[in-house]
Formats: C-alpha cells, sequence, structure tokens
C-alpha cells in the first residue's frame, strides 16, 4: 500500500499538485495507513515437503498424455483424464507450455533465482548442466552467473532444449505466460497462497536456511542471491530469524537465571 499511495502522489505532482498539498497528502496518507494498521501476513517459507510435493507433480506433468484439441498441433494434455487448465486465465496446457514451464521452475530452483531474470535465459545460456545468467535488479549493466543444475531437475531442462536445438543462441527460452503455468503446477502440488499469490520467490530464503543450517552465515552466502551480506541478513535469512531469536531468548533466559539469588524458603 505505501508503495501505490506513494506513486499516487507522484503522479499528483506531476499533474500540477503544488509541494504543499502534495505533502500535506502524503501525510494524510501516512495516518491513515496508522490508523488502519494491521499486522504483516508473512509469506510461508518454502519448506522440503513443498519441493517435494513440487518434484512430484512435475514428474506427473512430465508424463501426462496429449489429447488432439481444435487449433492445438501437439494437442493438449490430460492428468487423471482432465485438461490441464490455467486456473486464472482458462487456457489449455499444451506440451510447449509444459515443457517451458518445467525448464523454468528447475532453473529457477537450482539457480535460487529471481523471475526476472529467469525469463531473461537465452538458448546460448545453456550449456549442458552448466547455466550461464544474469542478474539486472539493481543494475545498469546485468552482471553473470553461473550454475549447475540438480541431478533432480535436470531431466526437466532438456525437452525444451531439443526444441530450440535449431534455434539462434539469442533466442529467448521463456515468454511471461510462462508464470501463469507455474503458478497452474504449485497450486496443483498444494502450495498455500499468501494474498492470493504463489511462486518461487521465496525459494531464495529458503537457499539462505539451508545455508545457516550448514553453518554458512548470511555475509558469506549473500554472493549466491547477488546481494549484500547486510540485505541477505535482513531480507533473505528471515527463515532462519525465528530459530536464531529462540537461541537468543534461551541464553538470555540462562543469564538472568546464573545471576539470580535463589528464592529463600520462607517459614
Amino acid at each position: 500500500a505505501e508503495r501505490y499511495l506513494s506513486d499516487f502522489a507522484k503522479r499528483c505532482a506531476a499533474l500540477g499538485l503544488s509541494e504543499h498539498d502534495t505533502k500535506r497528502l502524503r501525510g494524510v496518507f501516512k495516518q491513515a495507513r496508522k490508523d488502519s494498521a494491521r499486522p504483516l501476513v508473512k509469506a510461508p517459507p518454502i519448506t522440503k515437503e513443498m519441493l517435494a510435493s513440487m518434484l512430484a507433480e512435475m514428474d506427473v506433468w512430465l508424463r501426462a498424455p496429449a489429447i488432439p484439441w481444435e487449433g492445438c498441433p501437439e494437442g493438449v494434455l490430460t492428468i487423471d483424464g482432465d485438461v490441464v487448465r490455467c486456473p486464472t486465465r482458462g487456457w489449455r496446457l499444451t506440451p510447449l507450455r509444459r515443457d517451458r514451464v518445467l525448464a523454468f521452475i528447475a532453473m529457477q530452483v537450482c539457480g535460487a533465482m529471481r523471475s526476472g531474470d529467469a525469463l531473461d535465459l537465452r538458448v546460448g545460456d545453456i550449456r549442458g548442466r552448466r547455466i550461464q545468467a544474469r542478474k539486472h535488479k539493481g543494475r545498469t549493466n546485468p552482471t553473470s552467473f553461473s550454475f549447475d543444475l540438480f541431478e533432480p531437475y535436470a531431466r526437466f531442462v532438456d525437452p525444451v532444449m531439443e526444441r530450440f536445438a535449431d534455434e539462434p543462441a539469442s533466442k529467448r527460452l521463456f515468454d511471461s505466460n510462462v508464470t501463469k503455468g507455474v503458478r497452474t503446477l504449485l497450486l496443483a502440488a498444494g502450495w498455500p497462497t499468501h494474498y492470493n499469490r504463489v511462486g518461487l520467490h521465496n525459494v531464495r530464503k529458503t537457499a539462505m536456511q539451508a545455508n545457516y543450517e550448514a553453518g554458512v552465515p548470511a555475509s558469506e552466502a549473500s554472493p549466491m542471491l547477488g546481494n549484500t551480506g547486510a540485505v541477505a541478513e535482513t531480507i533473505y535469512s528471515e527463515n532462519s530469524k525465528a530459530e536464531r531469536e529462540s537461541v537468543a531468548r534461551a541464553n538470555w533466559a540462562a543469564y538472568c537465571e546464573d545471576n539470580l539469588e535463589e528464592t529463600p524458603a520462607w517459614e
């Protein structure tokens, strides 16, 4: 809400609202948000169980048979006899869309990437199991990074690469509609929604959680996400904060208990 209201105030200023009135407008918005404040509901963390259910659903899509359909040369995919549809757009899942969705998920998970960076991948960026990608956010000139596909996910990239084998290296692998297919698969896998949204961005937090459990601090794991240590600690270490808070409170309690006199036994 803060961002939308700020953008609205900027538009009002651009249309001629005086500086004084723009400042008052921002103040009204800020006070309204305070008066109507409610606790933020954080997105549920992506757990190992959720990743396992997603991988199982990806296998189901990979094996799903196609049936003829008017206007679709390859037909449309069916699972348990039902045509797979996008719940919000209503379009039917074709083999091409399926291959793109599965490859997109595999690359985003293995690279702990932002969706925008995954959408930018080209045919020439895939070199066997090695992926060459670019980080765009916050950069005028994107910086390159590379990673290897994890073995459980590698098989989902092969079909889309076979389709684009004869295409030029500069051809993009994905279009913007691929994220709608990702949403369809995640919902089918039973992933919970957050404000009616579901996606893979929080896999970056799970990657930081894995490093925390392995004893690697955010300052050392942050290059994987393309962030500074401070940003990684503040934003992407969220999953481990509750555990660290619990440990810190236990230490504080032990300190207090060790330095307090025992309660006397009154007669």
